[in-house]
């Protein structure tokens, strides 16, 4: 497929809405529809990608991760680590501890998983934003599969876009049903955000054309035209209108993915459109080109300036973020981004990627379990409500019960200290004996 200027333009849409969002709530009520947008344009990309892999007989598993890891794993490795080294110096312990679980969960692409179950607030924590990351990841280990089996058994483009339309169907539905049961489930689970990343698969594998059989047009350009400014207008709309905190994602969402879908549309007929212009414009082509980096990069500033200087004035706080932010998007697209994908993307290093790819997975792995072993104490959620506590009858020392939420976990490893200097018997509920403290004072954490 041929470049297209006016993609990088809404990629630069959808990252700005994003980090409007998450600067300030009240900027743009609706900008955290700016990863849907980024869902739809990631699945109509790669998919276009591998049809003509297919087309041209060429696809192969092993090149297609190539790709990802190409584009995904050298800033992913790169802003992961700078934030660990940062929150260990900054964050107290229990926070550090979260940030090191977040680190472990983000390796290996669980990290939506883990908010899905981590409870209460988790504002202050870096890699919150890396759930959209892992739920493209966990999409990417299933899709490609199921594009090789089509084309290996000779299923027609019209059967699978009817088989992926049946998908997307079903994905929406659930998306609208769990919403009005638990809207966090909803909005960091795979199965009610696929249908996104469908609707762009969708309109790859359509069997679209410029030109009938005779020759002639099958499309009206004055009305692809419209139907692209129109799809503008409700994804400008969108980000206005939309409240994360009002059935979010819901059925709401279909308004900025469908008109995400009119935007992209047919693009031999609209190029010349206005919208088609507008997106082309070098500031927004600029913008998008460093999308990643600046979607990666904006919310671990935010979290952690917002933690470390929480009495600094507000506006000064938000020039801050948003100077740190350039600065380090700017900066790792262009000295790392950029110039790693295109050696790391070569054929002939494939292995080498592949080998990169897996240190880095295994130093996030560590380093994040070791974060979290060391610096939380670790009761389980359910045995805390529960509070499954076992006291040792015949041993006379004080006891002492750590039980509650986060705001009795934050200072556990400093109070462990405390407890094991003197003959004090600290309970934490739920955790098992061989869990237990090393100082032989305490029967259990």
């Amino acid at each position: 497929m041929t470049y297209r200027p006016a993609l990088d333009g809404l990629r630069a849409i959808a990252v700005v809405s994003v980090m409007l969002f998450h600067l300030d709530r009240e900027l743009l009520p609706g900008g955290i529809t700016g990863v849907d947008i980024f869902f739809v344009i990631s699945g109509y990309l790669i998919t276009s990608i591998v049809i003509r892999d297919f087309d041209k007989e060429r696809f192969s598993f092993a090149r297609f991760y190539q790709r990802r890891i190409s584009r995904i794993s050298p800033l992913f490795f790169l802003v992961s680590i700078t934030i660990f080294a940062v929150t260990a110096m900054l964050y107290q312990d229990y926070d550090f501890a979260l940030v090191g679980s977040s680190l472990a969960a983000a390796a290996v692409s669980l990290a939506n998983m883990q908010f899905v179950f981590l409870p209460g607030e988790f504002e202050e924590l870096p890699f919150v934003h890396y759930w959209s990351l892992s739920i493209e990841e966990q999409y990417y280990l299933i899709f490609p599969l199921i594009l090789f089996l089509a084309d290996r058994y000779r299923g027609s483009r019209k059967s699978l876009s009817i088989f992926l339309s049946i998908a997307a169907l079903l994905s929406f539905i659930a998306c609208i049903v769990l919403t009005e049961v638990d809207s966090e489930w909803a909005f960091f689970l795979l199965p009610t955000r696929a249908w996104e990343l469908l609707a762009g698969c969708i309109l790859a594998v359509l069997p679209f054309s410029s030109k009938g059989d005779n020759g002639s047009s099958i499309s009206n350009k004055r009305i692809d035209a419209l139907l692209a400014s129109a799809g503008l207008v409700v994804i400008i709309a969108s980000q206005f209108m939309i409240h994360d905190d009002t059935g979010f994602p819901g059925w709401i969402v279909a308004f900025p993915v469908f008109g995400t879908v009119l935007v992209i549309g047919r693009p031999q007929e609209s190029r010349t459109g206005v919208t088609e212009r507008l997106l082309s414009h070098p500031v927004a082509v600029v913008i998008g080109k460093a999308s990643y980096s600046l979607y990666l990069w904006h919310w671990p500033v935010y979290a952690i300036v917002d933690y470390a200087l929480i009495t600094m004035p507000y506006a000064s706080l938000l020039i801050l973020k948003i100077v740190l932010t350039v600065t380090l998007s700017v900066a790792s697209y262009n000295w790392v981004e950029k110039p790693v994908r295109s050696s790391l993307n070569r054929p002939e290093r494939q292995r080498l990627s592949y080998l990169l790819f897996t240190a880095g997975t295994v130093v996030m792995l560590v380093t994040g379990y070791w974060a979290r072993s060391t610096y939380s104490v670790n009761a389980s959620l359910g045995s805390t409500r529960k509070a499954e506590v076992a006291f040792n009858e015949h041993n006379l020392a004080p006891q002492r019960l750590l039980a509650g939420d986060s705001n009795e976990s934050m200072d556990g490893v400093g109070r462990n200290e405390i407890a094991r200097a003197r003959p004090v018997n600290r309970h934490v509920p739920g955790v098992s004996d061989h869990d237990s403290l090393p100082d032989s004072k305490l029967d259990k954490e």
